[in-house]
């Protein structure tokens, strides 16, 4: 394969004299240069420089001059050599042993600042100092911060007499991660450059609901019969021509402050207007094509208006695949995939796209299936990066990038290096960051640690985490399939032989934060194989071991949290720089990641009752009605049917007292429920889909798979209005931010009957089988709970009761523990 080495060209101009920097250089940065935030940029990589030749045994003084002055042995940082420079474009030239940094050093939208952050600027210099620091210094950027630049072992290379290289990286945009500056240009992720992104939607800066949701309710799409501002996951009506205009404004603000292109994108988690102008729109049925049209319309009119300036069109749920009614876009047009592996870029080359592609990538992110595990590999690395090369990627967001460095550094570290040069060998790249991150003597077993990382990974993940297995909707099926014991056993094993070797302060530094991690992933899958053990023959003695893992658990996260809501890690302030919670970090991960039992048990409650939690849950039989279920719940078709009663989430005695009756008929899932409440309590009607759940409510889950995956969650107030409804589970799509998560957008055809008499709050649930997509029948199973919220008087914590108590975790939504109904 070619090796690009970042499309990075040499011309030797003359006879070459070998030399090396001593102590007599010095290093030099512009005086007054393009504006204060680019000379604190330059400051910030001379200190770097700096640091390095320190560590090699030799002190430059860092000096301010305005203009260069050769022959003075000096290596300049950031003076204007006379060449137009693009994007984050550079040079490293050497005259008569002087050594010339330079690059494209100027915001990208053309504003001067004093404290600007260098994400807003193209840094060339910058760029092209970290490669002369790797090309003749044999310095290795593999992790961020001052304690994650390495050098080498072994002598320097010569330099030569005459020499000009040029620096052209080949994205123009590269971001996703928020790490510090030198880290990030040495490894190709150094900003959106002169593309205003929003991160993938551009339609809730266009119309924000905050703005326009009451005053303008037609602006946003009709969803199950009604304008949907209110929704998690609102749309917009883009027939509408004030809509039409909104956007196109946004775009128009972008690029007037200075952006030379504009993402377009919609909502996520987008759903169609339901409105007949919008389904009549652009006289084609397929909603995606509609998106297409409407998009490609405006960046049209844009040609017009603003000659020159390009627009980035997402190719995005429900738009993954090229447009049908065309094949060729405007000239002024980027498309920005979120799929792209081989099969969709050979979709692609048959619609001419003039502006090229930027990828937006999901890699990484703990709302993977793996969560704060590995999830990527070299491999996969290697043949994405080799992919975009070929067909010519000019830009990528990194989503969810840069979690769990001590896990996943050599795949951040490869996937960088590859766009210097994509013919780049893998497994001699990886090598070298070990010895570079942790020495010699740590390195041959850091290398086989990593190894069996990658081995795992590629073993059971794709691209796009769709598992090689029907694990996926499982993680923890998964994270017991990829780490099992014998393979923990192993990278413990040489994680020893590497804490062993002799090593530098700093390199034990490094390996401190890969042992951190490992001892969090270590301890996950401890709890998670002792959790299987447990499940099938529940004892004492495995609640114990349990409950002893989960302490050790805990206190990983105070080590990480120390009283914080972000983690932190000594020495390196950006590792954890995403900030993860401290919520998410005990669940490993958000969305589809997250596990539930027993990470989420309440240790201490446990132990205070003296319980083995989940060794059981509720069942009863729901037996068929004829005739009307009425709000009588002692006559008529309720008079035979058993009260069930609620108990406390954690089994304490209870104040509210509650009870509940099911039935079933061809049609329905009738729920009625009792329950204590004061007549002299008001309450003001929330809406649909109101945060019910912060006042006295009743709440209902039906899972009629009896899966314990998906379900769906009924909750209303005592006043009419007043009811929230959601999903959980149902959205299929990997990418959608819902994932296997709550939907709190559904709505189904469902009602409820509400009545308040002595003191007692009376209340019947009709479910239709149509709005759950499933009808009861004889000999099924169903997975069910009621849940009652009460606030006493001047309390913002509720007493919170169950038919089949989540006693482990505290909520309502532990799916281990719902009740069963089996129907008569």
């Amino acid at each position: 394969m070619k090796k690009y080495l970042f499309i990075l060209s040499m011309f030797v101009i003359s006879g070459i004299s070998a030399w090396q920097i001593d102590s007599s250089y010095k290093i030099v940065i512009p005086e007054n240069p393009y504006d204060p935030s680019v000379k604190k940029a330059l400051s910030e990589g001379a200190v770097c420089l700096q640091s390095i030749l320190r560590q090699k045994g030799m002190t430059l003084p860092i000096v301010t001059a305005s203009r260069p002055e050769s022959g003075k042995k000096s290596i300049f940082i950031g003076f204007p050599d006379g060449r137009k420079y693009k994007n984050f474009s550079g040079s490293i030239r050497f005259d008569k042993r002087d050594i010339y940094i330079t690059g494209n050093d100027v915001h990208v939208k053309g504003k001067k600042g004093k404290n600007n952050s260098f994400r807003s600027y193209f840094l060339g210099s910058i760029k092209a100092m970290t490669r002369f620091m790797e090309l003749y210094l044999n310095v290795r950027f593999v992790l961020p911060d001052a304690n994650g630049t390495a050098i080498l072992p072994g002598p320097l290379p010569e330099l030569p007499e005459k020499r000009y290289i040029s620096v052209d990286p080949p994205l123009i945009f590269s971001t996703g991660c928020w790490t510090d500056m030198i880290y990030e240009y040495a490894n190709n992720c150094y900003g959106r450059g002169s593309i205003h992104c929003y991160g993938g939607h551009s339609w809730y800066s266009a119309v924000p609901v905050a703005k326009y949701g009451k005053s303008n309710p037609e602006y946003y799409a009709v969803l199950d019969g009604r304008r949907a501002p209110d929704v998690h996951y609102w749309s917009l009506c883009i027939s509408n021509p004030a809509v039409q205009e909104l956007i196109y404004k946004e775009m128009l603000k972008q690029l007037d402050d200075g952006a030379e292109a504009v993402e377009l994108a919609q909502t996520d988690g987008y759903r169609e207007c339901e409105c007949a102008k919008c389904k009549k729109l652009y006289n084609v049925d397929d909603p995606a094509e509609r998106l297409w049209i409407f998009h490609t319309l405006l960046a049209k009119r844009l040609m017009k208006d603003r000659p020159g300036k390009k627009v980035m069109i997402i190719a995005y749920s429900p738009t993954f695949a090229p447009p049908k009614t065309f094949s060729e876009f405007p000239p002024n047009v980027i498309v920005e995939l979120a799929r792209y592996d081989e099969k969709d870029f050979q979709q692609w080359q048959k619609i001419k796209v003039p502006g090229g592609f930027i990828t937006y990538i999901y890699n990484w992110g703990y709302y993977q299936p793996g969560g704060l595990t590995p999830k990527f590999s070299t491999k996969l690395a290697a043949g994405q990066v080799r992919r975009f090369m070929k067909y010519k990627v000019k830009g990528v967001y990194r989503c969810g990038f840069g979690n769990i460095y001590g896990l996943e550094g050599p795949v951040y570290y490869l996937f960088g290096k590859l766009f210097d040069d994509p013919g780049l060998d893998v497994e001699k790249a990886v090598s070298e960051y070990c010895v570079a991150a942790f020495g010699k003597n740590a390195a041959p077993a850091m290398n086989n640690f990593f190894k069996l990382i990658d081995e795992a990974v590629d073993n059971f993940v794709t691209e796009y985490h769709n598992e090689k297995t029907a694990l996926s909707s499982h993680p923890e099926s998964l994270l017991s399939a990829m780490w099992t014991p014998q393979r923990l056993k192993k990278m413990e094993n040489q994680l020893l032989i590497a804490e062993r070797a002799k090593k530098s302060s700093v390199e034990e530094k490094r390996l401190a934060i890969t042992r951190y991690q490992f001892n969090y992933m270590k301890n996950l899958m401890q709890i998670q194989f002792a959790y299987q053990a447990y499940t099938l023959t529940p004892s004492k003695e495995l609640l114990k071991i349990i409950l002893k893992l989960l302490d050790e658990r805990a206190l990983i996260g105070k080590q990480a949290f120390k009283g914080s809501k972000k983690l932190t890690f000594p020495g390196f302030p950006h590792i954890f720089h995403l900030g993860v919670p401290a919520n998410k970090f005990a669940t490993n991960g958000t969305l589809n990641a997250t596990l539930a039992a027993p990470y989420t048990w309440n240790t201490k409650a446990i132990r205070t009752k003296s319980v083995l939690p989940g060794v059981s849950v509720k069942k009863m039989t729901v037996r068929r009605i004829k005739g009307k279920a009425g709000m009588d719940f002692s006559s008529g078709v309720w008079k035979n049917i058993p009260w069930e009663e609620l108990s406390e989430i954690q089994l304490n005695p209870l104040k509210t007292k509650s009870r509940f009756k099911v039935a079933y008929d061809s049609q329905n899932l009738y729920t009625a429920i009792e329950s204590d409440l004061s007549d002299i309590k008001s309450y003001l009607p929330l809406g649909k889909d109101g945060k019910c759940w912060q006042f006295d409510c009743v709440e209902m889950v039906v899972d009629p798979w009896g899966t314990r995956e998906k379900y769906f969650h009924f909750v209303t107030n005592p006043v009419a209005n007043s009811l929230y409804e959601s999903a959980v589970g149902l959205i299929e799509d990997p990418l959608h931010p819902l994932f296997r998560s709550m939907d709190p957008s559904w709505n189904g055809k469902w009602s409820y009957l509400s009545k308040r008499k002595n003191n007692t709050w009376s209340l019947l649930f009709i479910i239709p089988f149509s709005t759950i997509g499933k009808k009861a029948a004889p000999g099924d199973m169903w997975c069910f709970n009621i849940c009652r919220e009460a606030f006493e008087k001047g309390s913002t914590q509720p007493e919170l009761s169950c038919w089949s108590p989540c006693f482990e975790a505290f909520t309502f939504h532990e799916k281990s523990t719902f009740g069963e109904l089996y129907f008569q």
